[in-house]
């Protein structure tokens, strides 16, 4: 998430400026889900990481999918124009 934080800063400027560039420990939230259950849905996925592959979608269709930093400024941009954040 640090590294969407960055790329939404480098892009938008002063549109980001509410972004938190900080990132909150694990043990942290470990102790938040104790007392709010929200939190517990998320303790499952904690330290893992996600690999998809549009290979697939490539290869068959032949769709050449955004870049990360492209498709995250792309979204942000819509968000900020439809007055939703």
């Amino acid at each position: 998430m640090a590294d969407i934080a960055e790329t939404l800063r480098n892009h938008l400027g002063q549109a980001a400026r509410s972004v938190p560039t900080r990132s909150l420990p694990d043990i942290v939230l470990r102790i938040a889900a104790l007392f709010d259950r929200p939190a517990r849905f998320v303790i499952p996925l904690l330290g893992r990481q996600h690999v998809f592959s549009s290979a697939k979608a490539e290869r068959v269709l032949g769709w050449k999918p955004r870049s990360g930093d492209e498709t995250i400024i792309a979204a942000a941009e819509s968000a900020i124009a439809t007055g939703a954040v």
